[in-house]
């Protein structure tokens, strides 16, 4: 009897053992409810070939973040002391063109896209000079645009800013207004009239490297916040001994697609 009885519990303990088996074969094969992990974003621009992110903003949203950044990047505005001496001069020359409506600064609701129809999801700002009377003929008027939906990516997706804006954000937006500053150096008849893809690489590194040297480097060296873009190019440009003419920072630039910045 007592070996009968020791029969009957291996059968049972065989039997537990196949059912649990069973249940671990069909759970690792069923589909997990898990939530993925959620997409992260660089704080540099997305190229158009790459991922698509869409998210609703409205118009009134755009406008009262541009104009909140316009405000906030001011010169004599408070806590702006840390401002270079460039970035003082070319967003005063901003503000005080516009006031005096020698400059056209707007928001654009759309992104950016070159004159063959190229759309550049990666471009904050752009500028150029447009027709005063609006007849291709002179006299013209210099113009700054800053693309809302890029600045909205910026501020709201990548760096998860719901409201407001950050210390990056700011820096980011100071330096794309004097970035386009120094760009309107040049004077009219540059920008009206054809270039090639040499010349607009020549007149991109030229300025990215002034803006490197008047502004980038020494916020760098305070600690503050900047986007990845101008801390790689930065690098690119130290190696290079911040030297005009170095194939590997016009590379940068042509890969990044920085070169076609502004619309011709």
């Amino acid at each position: 009897m007592k070996k009968n009885h020791s029969n009957k519990n291996s059968h049972w303990k065989m039997w537990l053992i196949g059912l649990a088996i069973v249940a671990v074969v069909v759970l690792a094969v069923l589909p997990s409810s898990k939530q993925q992990p959620t997409q992260v974003f660089r704080s540099t621009p997305p190229l158009p070939q790459s991922q698509e992110v869409t998210f609703n903003f409205s118009v009134v949203e755009a406008k009262q973040l541009t104009n909140e950044l316009l405000t906030a990047t001011y010169p004599p505005e408070a806590g702006n002391s840390y401002f270079t001496p460039l970035m003082r001069e070319k967003l005063m020359w901003v503000a005080d063109e516009k006031r005096v409506d020698r400059l056209l600064l707007s928001a654009v609701g759309e992104y950016s896209a070159t004159k063959s129809g190229v759309v550049q999801k990666g471009v904050l700002m752009a500028s150029n000079y447009t027709s005063a009377n609006r007849d291709n003929k002179p006299p013209y008027k210099p113009y700054i645009e800053i693309y809302t939906p890029r600045l909205l990516m910026l501020v709201r997706v990548q760096q998860k800013v719901p409201t407001g804006f950050n210390q990056m954000c700011k820096n980011t937006f100071a330096l794309g207004l004097v970035h386009e500053a120094v760009h309107l150096e040049r004077e009219s008849k540059f920008y009206t009239v054809p270039h090639s893809d040499e010349q607009n690489l020549l007149e991109e590194e030229r300025t990215w490297l002034k803006v490197d040297m008047g502004a980038v480097r020494q916020l760098r060296a305070m600690g503050q916040p900047l986007d990845t873009d101008y801390l790689e190019s930065d690098d690119i440009m130290k190696r290079c001994g911040y030297k005009r003419g170095c194939p590997e920072f016009l590379e940068y630039l042509k890969s990044g697609g920085k070169s076609a910045a502004y619309p011709r």
